[in-house]
């Protein structure tokens, strides 16, 4: 088990809500934000690149590693760069906790939704048990990803592009991926490690908190904290606030909102689009039966 537990989701699956959830238990920390940190490490052998430069470096320290079979090496290297920044991160809070006498810090919550990007190596680098997969019934994530990204059909998110340049990295995301490329690579990875893999449904976690994260905390190693029912609701880089600073516990008012937000026709088109093996990984066969697909 090491010093790291990723959220892995769909952006507009309630990760925000995960992370802070998780984030008060005494034993762990996490970023007031999504901290991208793995794809920063990744990014310049994984990512986008951002200039001719950085495509010739990548291309070039791809085929070296092919050359010599580094790949492997590559990886630890990069989980140990991130292990140590992590656990600097983990030792610093622990240093104030031993001033108050509180509990050390152990576990640090990674939450970045874009982290489906480069999932595939995440996955070859840490263990089952260091991964919760969120999910969320699809229509919902589509039906707020319009109405945050104030568009009127899933189409149109083709033109919408998030960007984020930040001092050590550039990343340049269509949200066309987000909403179809993205429950796909979460899909696959849920059905290679099947059992194994710690998966949430985002409706279960706002119907009964207490009961899923039990289940969490004993999939991480960690004891139930009442604490965790309750948690910070206030603003973060990257992340979305619209639903968060109205709450500080969770609500099921967000669930099946896109019957208000969209027509059955956009709705079935989107689904279609998505596939059927998505949608039964999930855990969500009824909107197979509903939309006969």
């Amino acid at each position: 088990m090491s010093n790291v537990a990723f959220i892995i989701s769909q952006t507009r699956s309630g990760s925000t809500m995960l992370q802070r959830m998780l984030g008060a238990h005494p034993n762990c920390l996490t970023s007031t934000g999504e901290p991208y940190l793995m794809l920063a490490l990744l990014q310049g052998f994984r990512g986008e690149c951002i200039d001719d430069t950085a495509r010739w470096a990548k291309d070039a320290s791809a085929r070296f590693m092919q050359e010599f079979n580094s790949e492997p090496v590559f990886g630890y290297a990069i989980r140990g760069a991130a292990n140590e920044i992590y656990g600097d991160a983990l030792e610093k809070a622990s240093f104030l906790c031993n001033a108050f006498d509180k509990p050390q810090k152990t576990r640090f919550i990674d939450k970045t939704p874009r982290y489906f990007l480069i999932l595939k190596d995440l996955m070859r680098m840490y263990q089952p048990e260091d991964f919760v997969f969120l999910v969320r019934n699809p229509l919902d994530v589509l039906a707020s990803t319009l109405t945050f990204d104030k568009v009127s059909h899933w189409h149109d998110l083709a033109s919408v592009v998030d960007k984020f340049n930040e001092d050590h990295y550039s990343i340049r995301v269509n949200k066309m991926a987000d909403i179809l490329y993205g429950p796909q690579q979460i899909a696959k990875a849920m059905r290679r490690w099947k059992d194994r893999a710690c998966v949430v449904r985002y409706e279960d976690l706002v119907a009964d908190p207490t009961t899923q994260l039990m289940r969490v905390c004993g999939y991480l190693g960690l004891p139930f904290d009442v604490k965790m029912l309750t948690y910070d609701n206030g603003t973060a880089k990257y992340a979305d606030d619209n639903s968060m600073v109205k709450h500080d516990k969770p609500v099921t008012n967000y669930v099946n909102n896109w019957r208000e937000r969209m027509d059955p026709t956009q709705a079935k088109t989107y689904l279609e689009a998505l596939g059927t093996d998505v949608l039964m990984t999930f855990g969500y066969p009824e909107l197979i039966e509903e939309f006969n697909l």
